[in-house]
């Protein structure tokens, strides 16, 4: 097999067109249930989304006993039913697609997150109950994935100020932490918040990042910067909006540098950015590709999901086409 040969086929995951057909009645659907949300008000949704489901499919509900068992529940799944329902937020979606990658299987989201961004991206009502009724269509839209070092993530990936913030947010929300009911109370707020604070308070605020080509082209020299942005998806951080056209169909992804300025521009950038306004020209520099390398001048952790993936100073991103199978 040539190395092109390779290349065609790392890029081409697209689902068969079983998949891509839409769920029919009496069909079969799981719903996986993050355990997190188990014993919480979520529960009482969850149950009535369910009773929705039912109305036309055939529907199993399992509930992993960790958030460690959701890959490997969601692979067994996947070979008995029709579709696999996530009940969750961005992260636990983000296990289910990692388990599933590579199996024909249609997957449904009834969003219960902080931030439910990825439902915000692709149209899926963030009421898990109105999701539910969404999907009683079975209508189903592929979209692209996209990858770092291999671990795929359906939202926005970031480097830099962007993952400190990330990476905050999923410690203050996480299982047992005294903060968990108050960053759900404040819902996307509460990205606004902690990236300001972040922003403002946080003495290091650039990093060395570079950007090559997968052919090793230089596409962006290394230099002082904020942040990097890897996405084909515009919605981040509960609700906010990257300023950037974005197509999660076209087969590539977008990778979105902010270059170092003074504080005070960067602050203003981003209160333009939280409030949906323009953001200054000259702010984003954007680049779009199926594939390339991101550098970094020492460890720095990538998040993506709401989680952390990965950390070291190479990151190989690339695009998945056609990958997701989404009811939507």
């Amino acid at each position: 097999v040539s190395d092109d040969d390779r290349a065609e086929t790392h890029h081409h995951m697209i689902a068969p067109s079983s998949v891509a057909s839409a769920l029919r009645e009496q069909d079969r659907v799981v719903v996986l249930v993050n355990p997190a949300a188990r014993q919480t008000r979520d529960r009482a949704a969850i149950e009535r989304a369910v009773d929705i489901l039912r109305r036309r499919y055939r529907v199993d509900v399992l509930v992993p006993h960790s958030g460690q068992a959701i890959e490997s529940a969601a692979r067994q799944a996947a070979g008995t039913h029709d579709a696999l329902v996530v009940a969750g937020g961005d992260g636990t979606l983000n296990r289910a697609v990692n388990a599933l990658r590579g199996i024909p299987v249609r997957v449904g989201m009834l969003p219960l997150g902080t931030g439910n961004d990825f439902a915000r991206a692709v149209g899926i009502p963030t009421c898990p109950t109105a999701a539910a009724e969404q999907m009683l269509d079975g209508r189903v839209r592929l979209l692209d994935l996209v990858s770092v070092n291999e671990r795929l993530f359906t939202t926005v990936g970031v480097l830099g100020l962007g993952a400190n913030s990330a990476l905050t947010i999923a410690r203050l929300s996480a299982v047992g932490s005294r903060t968990r009911p108050l960053v759900h109370w404040l819902g996307g707020l509460s990205y606004r918040l902690v990236s300001l604070g972040h922003l403002l308070l946080q003495p290091r605020v650039v990093e060395q990042i570079g950007v090559r080509s997968a052919q090793g082209a230089e596409m962006f020299p290394p230099m002082a910067t904020h942040a990097v942005f890897v996405t084909n998806m515009r919605v981040l951080g509960g609700g906010l909006s990257l300023p950037v056209d974005v197509d999660p169909t076209d087969g590539q992804l977008e990778i979105i540098v902010v270059s170092e300025m003074s504080r005070a521009r960067l602050l203003w950038a981003f209160i333009c950015f939280a409030q949906g306004w323009r953001v200054p020209d000259g702010v984003l520099q954007v680049l779009r590709v199926r594939d390339a390398h991101i550098t970094s001048g020492r460890c720095l952790p990538f998040a993506a999901d709401g989680e952390f993936l990965c950390e070291g100073t190479t990151f190989a991103v690339s695009v998945h086409p056609a990958a997701l199978a989404v009811l939507c």
